[in-house]
């Protein structure tokens, strides 16, 4: 069974982040991508990263039921990815 990460509070206020939230802290670290196939919804984000001809995407699984559930999988691991990457010598 996969556990998502908790929705983090939208940027003003205690409500919960919106789907436009979600996607706007993505675009801080690359480009989003949010569609919708046979069997449900899938995110991903192609990061920006500076090393030529390198590529990086962060994909969530397919099959979510909400696109919010899919851009928020994608928001965890783009955001622990990036975690990863400051933590390494």
């Amino acid at each position: 069974m996969t556990t998502f990460a908790p929705i983090p509070p939208a940027p003003q206020g205690g409500q919960l982040a919106t789907l436009e939230s979600i996607l706007d802290e993505l675009c801080r670290f690359g480009s989003p991508r949010l569609l919708c196939m046979g069997g449900g919804w899938h995110a991903a984000c192609e990061m920006y990263v500076t090393a030529v001809g390198a590529k990086f995407e962060i994909n969530s699984e397919f099959g979510h039921t909400s696109p919010t559930e899919a851009a928020l999988l994608c928001l965890s691991r783009v955001r622990a990815a990036v975690a990863a990457a400051s933590t390494k010598p």
